[in-house]
């Protein structure tokens, strides 16, 4: 995450990406994608992590060859972006959502294959 994006997410501004590798005890690497977001100008900062590397070590298979797999297998053909991610937490912690209570909202496109 660049300064830019920093000042923004600070400011309450649209939702950033941040990717980072991630130092484990043993030794090994985590590849890990973030998505943050801040609501206002004050306040925490949301963020939710996805991380690709276990089964892409599991399969042995390349990074970017697990990334087209799951591609392929969203009906959308794509990851969220940042943004979508964002104005979603953005709007859940609002006003505007204070009648939703205890819902899971899915964010993914299409992938999970029932409506309840």
């Amino acid at each position: 995450m660049g300064v830019g994006s920093g000042a923004r997410l600070a400011s309450g501004g649209d939702a950033v990406t941040l990717e980072n590798r991630c130092y484990c005890e043993d030794g090994s690497y985590v590849w890990l994608v973030w998505l943050m977001t801040r609501p206002g100008p004050s306040g925490p900062i949301y963020a939710a992590a996805r991380g690709l590397t276990a089964r892409a070590s599991a399969s042995g298979d390349d990074i970017d060859v697990v990334i087209a797999h799951d591609i392929a297998a969203i009906p959308a053909r794509r990851f969220g972006t940042a943004e979508e991610f964002g104005r979603i937490c953005a709007f859940l912690c609002s006003a505007h959502a204070g009648y939703i209570t205890g819902q899971n909202i899915l964010v993914d496109g299409g992938f999970f294959p029932a409506a309840f």
